[in-house]
């Protein structure tokens, strides 16, 4: 689909949808794989902790979206591509502990855990 003019190109079809199935298919075998994993490592003593953020994950979206596409791309921050292979994963993990510590603050005012991450406030 051309996103200028808003036509489809008919000729690339099956192309899209052999994508589609593919999307479709990778997606499916991470779910059918999740309770299989799971039930392996639930035992684990990092697997309370990996629940705790599991469980963060609405508002850790939400501000990881605020932060890359609002404030990155605004900074217009640019990485060349030697350096993006270790820059990436440093900067995921900072910025995941940065969302999660965020969250945790954004729990404690009632609107906020209500409005952003999806909790209601008798719990």
């Amino acid at each position: 689909m051309d996103l200028a003019t808003g036509s489809f190109d008919w000729g690339n079809l099956g192309l899209t949808i052999c994508r589609l199935a593919l999307g479709i298919a990778g997606s499916m075998v991470f779910y059918l794989l999740s309770k299989p994993v799971y039930e392996a490592i639930r035992n684990r003593k990092w697997c309370g902790t990996l629940c705790r953020i599991g469980a963060a994950t609405l508002g850790i979206y939400f501000l990881q979206t605020f932060l890359l596409e609002i404030m990155v791309n605004r900074l217009q921050v640019y990485v060349p591509i030697p350096h993006s292979y270790w820059v990436a994963p440093l900067l995921a993990v900072a910025e995941l502990a940065l969302c999660y510590n965020l969250v945790r603050l954004l729990r404690k005012a009632r609107v906020l855990r209500l409005l952003i991450l999806g909790e209601r406030n008798d719990l």
